[in-house]
């Protein structure tokens, strides 16, 4: 299985930066909270993303940047918010300091306002 994530990450790589993407948004709007859920889904989904093409790019095989865009509501204090998670973990890692957007040398994440 490992096999075939490695070979289908290097597959949307290569056609996406054939079609000239510079960069992919991965929507994490209707994932607030980190739970056991989100840590499936989004947060581990994200996460080999980021490995996968940080393997890619250490063979010299280019990939685009990767923005997150998560929401970013009203929790009580003591919540554990997705987006701090995905800050804390990937963006703020060096280890994927190359794989992150930024325009002008400044990282991109897109932030929507639940104020719901």
């Amino acid at each position: 299985m490992i096999q075939n994530i490695s070979c289908t990450a290097e597959a949307h790589a290569q056609m996406l930066v054939s079609a000239g993407f510079d960069y992919v948004a991965l929507g994490h709007t209707n994932w607030p909270v980190v739970n056991m859920n989100t840590d499936v889904f989004i947060l581990r989904a994200t996460e080999v993303l980021f490995e996968e093409w940080k393997a890619l790019g250490s063979r010299g095989i280019a990939t685009p940047a990767i923005a997150v865009w998560p929401v970013s509501p009203k929790l009580p204090a003591g919540s554990n918010s997705t987006w701090q998670c995905l800050l804390d973990h990937l963006y703020n890692n060096p280890l994927y300091e190359e794989l992150v957007y930024k325009q002008d040398g400044k990282k991109v994440v897109f932030i929507s306002y639940n104020v719901h």
